[in-house]
This record gives C-alpha cells, structure tokens and sequence, in this order.
C-alpha cells in the first residue's frame, strides 16, 4: 500500500468523542429559548451538519418567528462553559499527527466545527498549532461531502487529492473524500456503523485512529 503524502481528519467523532456535550449544550439552548427538547437520537444523526442547519431541523415548525441565531449562539455559549471538560480525545492528535509530520506525511482537519468552538476545544485538549492546518465550518465553500474544503486543503499543502488519505467517521466524510479522488478511511467511533461506511466509500474501516498505524 503506498504511503500518502497527507492524512486529513474530522473531528468530531473521529479525533474527539464531543457526543453527549454537544447533545446537553443544544438542549440547554432550546429550553433557553423556550423550546422543547429534541430526541438526543436524532440530534447525534445530525452531527456533522452545519450548526444553523442543526437549529433549523430542531425548532418544530410551529414555531416559525423563533431567531436560529441566537438558539445556535446560545449553543457555542453552553458548549464552551460546560460542555467543553466532557469533551473525550479518542486519541491524542497532537501526538499522532506531529508523528506523521516526522515521517514526512503532512497533517490537517476538515470539520464541519465552527472556529469558534473548535480553537477553544484544541486549546482545551493541547492541540492548538499541533496538528496542522485546519478548515472550519466557515472557511469551507460548502458543507461535506462537498469536496471544495477538500480540495483547499490539497492546495495548501500542495499535494494531489489522490496522494491524499481522509479519515472521518460518517457519509459525508467518505462521500467528500471519494468525490475528491482521495482515498476514504472510516472509523466507526461516530454513529456510523462498517457497513454504511463502506457503502459511502470507504476503502477501510478501523475500529479507532488509534489503528492507522496499521495501515502505514
């Protein structure tokens, strides 16, 4: 198997297991807002979509004037006071891709995080300026699995999409990396189980990131 030139990640669900802080910080802004809670099944299904995209499929549609704004503002707000220390690393990131740097395979993160969450959390963690470039929510030119956040990455790093292996835990993830020509690596530490990862593209499914040493 030829080694890559670069290995990208997601981040939630891939790097960071974020599940029941994400889940606990939405609820806490809809009951903000005067809304009900939603399933926490169907939040942990919508994980990975745009946060505003999120708060539009919570809010039932009685409520029509309600501001999507300040429910996901309200969100970023939980999220960072409480819900950031019950944030779990899946695998220290900071020291697998300073790894790779080492043996010359270039790191970066593709997430559909927003900045604003996402710094405070490699912050939380030790990450910060550790693990290579990273793409938010914001500076992608559309959601995955659109693949122009992909090819921007290449494109910094100056590699080819095919040189390139894209680690991430759901469809969109295997989905952008496929349609990209990168090769898709799925890890079923999300809440996407092998085979719908492999039916999205990927060409492997790992139990962890801790296992991708196995392939290199």
């Amino acid at each position: 198997m030829t080694r890559p030139a670069a290995i990208l990640f997601d981040a939630d669900g891939t790097l960071v297991d974020s599940l029941p802080a994400v889940v606990h910080s939405f609820q806490q802004a809809l009951v903000d807002a005067g809304l009900p809670r939603v399933e926490p099944d169907d939040l942990a299904r919508w994980v990975g979509l745009p946060l505003l995209t999120i708060v539009k499929r919570a809010v039932p549609p009685t409520h029509k004037s309600v501001d999507h704004e300040a429910i996901a503002q309200a969100y970023r707000q939980h999220f960072l006071t409480e819900g950031l220390k019950n944030v779990v690393p899946l695998v220290d990131a900071a020291e697998l891709a300073e790894s790779l740097r080492a043996v010359g395979i270039a790191t970066g993160v593709i997430t559909q995080r927003e900045r604003k969450t996402m710094d405070p959390l490699c912050a939380h963690l030790g990450w910060t300026d550790r693990l290579g470039p990273i793409l938010c929510a914001e500076e992608l030119p559309a959601p995955k699995p659109d693949t122009g956040g992909m090819l921007q990455m290449c494109a910094s790093l100056q590699v080819g999409a095919g040189d390139v292996w894209y680690v991430g835990d759901s469809r969109w993830d295997m989905q952008m990396a496929v349609d990209a020509g990168a090769r898709a690596v799925g890890v079923t530490t999300g809440r996407t189980d092998e085979a719908a990862l492999r039916e999205a593209g990927a060409s492997v499914v790992l139990a962890s990131v801790r296992e991708l040493s196995s392939l290199l």
